[in-house]
């Protein structure tokens, strides 16, 4: 996939999903060190990264979240983030396990 920003190519690697709470699959999660620059949401195929800038709660919210239903696991988020904000659900490093859970529950209210 080329990314029509960059014009570089994407390669795609494909992580095994992690099941969460309400059994949603999750293949990425954004962390609590993103800075909401949007640079992955412009880089998703699926549109699975929230709130958008136009949308009711983004000045709320502290960081960008995905949609475990929609995230189609193509990575192209996890590269273009400049905070490394983005991680596949099961490298999740140990201080950020509670990120999951967080990103699921954005999208279950």
């Amino acid at each position: 996939m080329i990314n029509m920003r960059t014009g570089l190519c994407i390669s795609f690697r494909f992580h095994r999903p992690v099941r969460f709470a309400k059994e949603s699959l999750m293949a990425h999660v954004i962390v609590d060190t993103c800075k909401k620059d949007n640079l992955c949401v412009d880089s998703c195929p699926s549109e699975a990264i929230r709130p958008l800038k136009d949308e009711a709660g983004w000045e709320a919210a502290t960081q960008l979240y995905i949609n475990p239903e929609e995230c189609m696991d193509c990575g192209g988020c996890v590269a273009e983030c400049p905070t490394n904000s983005i991680f596949p659900a099961e490298e999740l490093p140990a201080d950020k396990q509670d990120a999951a859970e967080k990103n699921a529950a954005y999208f279950n209210k």
